[in-house]
């Protein structure tokens, strides 16, 4: 989400945070740039999640194969939501099963730490 809130798309982020312009971001490159940008999250877990073929640095090829597994999760959480909102009228709680966000064998990704 922090990509598209500053960015608008992954190729501009991925352009903006290339310091050095080589196509690739390290850890440590990874790190300043987000940190110069007001990130507040765990950046490194970030890289961590981000580098799918854990190669030590992230190319943007890599960023747009995550694009349909964070798609995915956004419409989970907005089903979620909309879903505990209604439950809130009922003077209800929702519960984890409740909002469908159990977890499950339905991709090879690592979890998303929200």
């Amino acid at each position: 989400q922090f990509a598209f809130d500053i960015y608008g798309n992954v190729d501009e982020c991925f352009d903006a945070l290339d310091l050095n312009h080589n196509g690739y971001l390290s850890c440590a490159e990874f790190l300043t740039a987000l940190s110069t940008r007001g990130f507040q999250g765990d950046a490194v877990l970030v890289f961590r999640v981000l580098d799918v073929d854990k190669g030590g640095f992230i190319a943007k090829e890599e960023l747009h194969s995550l694009i349909p597994y964070c798609q995915k999760l956004h419409l989970k959480l907005e089903r979620a939501m909309a879903r505990a909102q209604a439950e809130a009228s009922d003077d209800s709680t929702p519960s984890v099963s409740s909002l469908g966000l159990e977890p499950g064998p339905s991709s090879s990704l690592p979890p998303v730490v929200v």
